[in-house]
């Protein structure tokens, strides 16, 4: 039965997923700058549109993550084969993190993006208390069920989904029988789902783009442009040079073609800001045109969308001490290590939704004494960099799925 139903439920997504999402993605992000330029007048519509397509994704985001999580677990087959994929996994997570945010930190404080900044009331904002690491641990504990269901705790939904996914592999393949069965099949399910999700995707993408002309315009981005700067910097040499060299050390292939192939969810990622949104496209993409094994495909990148944002750890590094510079606070080497520290944690922290960045950004200001306030100040641009920052996640998680593929002894990605 459950065979029918997956044959069933593959050949449905195969149709979903052949539509071109790209040159719709690419003529509706046209459309969007258009619109946001020349009809500003329909702009109550554009928010509607965006905001009702990031709306549905985030119903859809923790039941996904949570089928493929198990579902990837199981594909493991024993818990010996778990250990090794999971350790590989997290070492490359934790090494590309750091060097992310390593780059960042570089980089801010090379250039200095906020020598010069002024702000009146930079003099006056209280600094907080520094916060213990035990306390930021506490802060993954969800307080409320409804939160946890919500996706407002992705780190512990990952965690649950990782524990249920061991305890039936655990059990062995005659005891867990049917429930591993029920966990593919919900997987198969959510794929086809998510694809009639994805297949409506321009739609949305064009009120996000038309949405963003209109509040962001030109004059604001000129007092920040050189904390822009320094962000997308430090962002292209972690995506154009640290992770091509990976996959090209590793993996023994062109990341050219790579990148390629893996064109529509980048440019997905892109537009929505969002890795969970654009993670149905990724699976596909990887599974399908890089040729990764569906057993690291599905542990790899739903744990990916969540743990490993190189992007996002780099940003909030630059913001960090840029933030730290305008008002003053001394960049020393404790506070350097601290930074780094953070960034990875609260990158772990991070729900995969836009703009989670700079939500997290408060717990390594909190970490260094500098006031929350700060965050006011690059709230203005920061959907731009969060559409930069989430591509470069999504890029580094595809460089993950090679990676670990290649560290397993399987073959990944001939081309």
């Amino acid at each position: 039965m459950y065979n029918k139903l997956k044959s069933h439920v593959v050949l449905k997504g195969d149709r979903v997923f052949k539509t071109n999402l790209q040159v719709n993605i690419l003529i509706s992000v046209i459309l969007g700058i258009l619109a946001g330029f020349f009809a500003k007048d329909f702009g109550s519509f554009y928010s509607f549109l965006g905001k009702g397509f990031i709306t549905i994704l985030k119903y859809i985001v923790v039941p996904l993550v949570f089928a493929s999580l198990v579902s990837g677990v199981i594909s493991l087959g024993n818990l010996s084969a778990l250990r090794n994929m999971g350790l590989k996994t997290l070492t490359f997570f934790v090494g590309t993190t750091t060097i992310a945010s390593g780059i960042g930190i570089f980089f801010a404080i090379v250039i200095n993006p906020g020598n010069g900044f002024s702000l009146p009331s930079a003099q006056d904002a209280a600094q907080s208390k520094a916060m213990t690491i035990k306390e930021m641990l506490w802060q993954i504990i969800p307080t409320d069920f409804i939160g946890f269901m919500s996706g407002g705790n992705m780190l512990f939904l990952i965690f649950m989904s990782i524990l249920i996914g061991v305890i039936l592999v655990g059990f062995g393949q005659k005891i867990a029988f049917p429930v591993d069965e029920l966990f593919e099949g919900f997987n198969e399910f959510m794929m086809i789902i998510t694809g009639w999700v994805i297949a409506i995707s321009p739609i949305g993408i064009f009120g996000l783009v038309a949405q963003l002309i209109i509040t962001t315009g030109v004059a604001s981005f000129i007092p920040l442009l050189k904390y822009m700067l320094v962000v997308i910097i430090g962002l292209l040499v972690h995506a154009v040079v640290i992770l091509p060299v990976l996959i090209k050390l590793v993996v023994k292939c062109s990341p050219i073609s790579v990148a390629k192939d893996v064109l529509t969810s980048l440019a997905t990622g892109f537009t929505t800001a969002s890795s969970a949104a654009t993670l149905p496209i990724l699976l596909e993409d990887v599974r399908k045109k890089l040729k990764v094994p569906n057993k690291v495909a599905s542990f790899v990148l739903p744990l990916g969308i969540t743990i490993n944002m190189d992007g996002t750890a780099l940003f909030q590094s630059v913001a960090a001490i840029f933030i730290a510079q305008i008002y003053g606070i001394p960049v020393t080497l404790t506070s350097v290590f601290m930074i780094t520290f953070i960034a990875i944690l609260a990158s772990i922290g991070a729900a995969a939704v836009p703009s989670a960045g700079i939500i997290t950004l408060a717990m390594i200001l909190t970490a260094i004494g500098a006031p929350l306030e700060g965050t006011a100040i690059i709230l203005g641009i920061d959907r731009i960099l969060d559409m930069i920052r989430t591509t470069v996640n999504l890029w580094g998680n595809t460089t993950a799925s090679l990676v670990v593929t290649k560290w397993l002894g399987e073959d990944a990605y001939a081309n």
